[in-house]
């Protein structure tokens, strides 16, 4: 039996395995690990999801604790202002400064405790909001979900109501020192005239909105 030729010195070694195979091996590592990098993605955009839906769903429940606030609030209120009336008409003042002044002070307190109230709920909304990222905004584009916080009509009217002016018969009508009117209070104020406030769209690159 002859024997293989002698490999001449400095000529390379001869390749240990097939090209074919070794870019088999490669391709299937590469399948691998793209696999793993978009099972990953995957469970993350759905955990994504999933905070999207909760987070709607925690700002329709504060719309709702919003709408019950106010008109348990407005009950409370027209207590007051009768407790008010009744007072000043036991001591026959019902028209004067001390019972318009009164009605005055117990309408600036509610607005008061609206500002209070409605400022925690947008606190906690821009909250939300800030907690989101590109994986969410990507979520909302394909759902076309940018919902937020809304009063609804019938609120709204109670509102304007709290705003005054203060109404005593025989008396010029007095404007509230509203604490949370557009001076103090713009974004609040403009949450009452517009009636709601929205998911704002956010730029995919940079993430900011």
């Amino acid at each position: 039996m002859g024997q293989p030729p002698a490999r001449i010195s400095g000529q390379p070694p001869e390749s240990t395995g097939s090209p074919s195979i070794i870019a088999a091996v490669l391709t299937a590592v590469a399948a691998a690990v793209l696999a793993s990098l978009l099972t990953a993605f995957l469970l993350k955009a759905a955990g994504v999801g999933q905070e999207v839906t909760a987070h709607d769903r925690t700002m329709l429940e504060r719309s709702q604790d919003l709408r019950r606030w106010v008109r348990d609030s407005e009950r409370r209120r027209l207590g007051r202002l009768a407790e008010i009336s009744g007072d000043n008409n036991a001591r026959s003042t019902l028209r004067s400064g001390g019972h318009q002044g009164g009605i005055k002070i117990a309408s600036e307190l509610f607005r008061e405790e609206w500002r209070n109230e409605a400022s925690g709920v947008l606190r906690d909304f821009w909250g939300v909001v800030d907690s989101e990222g590109r994986l969410h905004e990507l979520v909302r584009r394909r759902a076309g979900s940018y919902p937020g916080l809304i009063l609804p009509p019938d609120v709204r009217d109670l509102l304007e109501k709290w705003r005054g002016p203060i109404p005593v018969p025989g008396m010029d009508p007095v404007a509230l020192d509203d604490p949370a009117g557009v001076g103090p209070e713009p974004e609040l104020a403009r949450f009452e005239r517009e009636g709601s406030v929205k998911f704002p769209r956010r730029h995919l690159l940079s993430g900011s909105y």
